[in-house]
């Protein structure tokens, strides 16, 4: 697969994230990052629960999964008046 469908591929599932208490919208895929995953662990879990290989895009959509997770916990917290992410943010 190409750099372009990757990059496709975590366009058409990105978000935003707003809080309530600011007017600040962050579009996940505008935030560039490095990876946010173990790389090593998720192709792990992957080849062991199905037998199946793990490509780039893979690692890049769930590195933006990761940053969407982040941002609507940033976002929950913002509108709980709270200075700290909690698991509850997140899930």
């Amino acid at each position: 697969m190409s750099e372009n469908a990757c990059q496709e591929t975590t366009q058409e599932s990105t978000s935003s994230h707003c809080s309530s208490n600011t007017d600040a919208c962050v579009d996940a895929s505008t935030i560039k990052t490095d990876t946010l995953v173990v790389v090593s662990k998720a192709k792990k879990l992957i080849k062991e629960q199905s037998g199946l290989n793990t490509s780039k895009c893979a690692v890049e959509a769930l590195t933006q999964k990761v940053v969407e997770a982040c941002l609507q916990g940033i976002a929950s917290a913002k509108n709980d008046n709270r200075k700290t992410v909690m698991g509850r943010d997140i899930l």
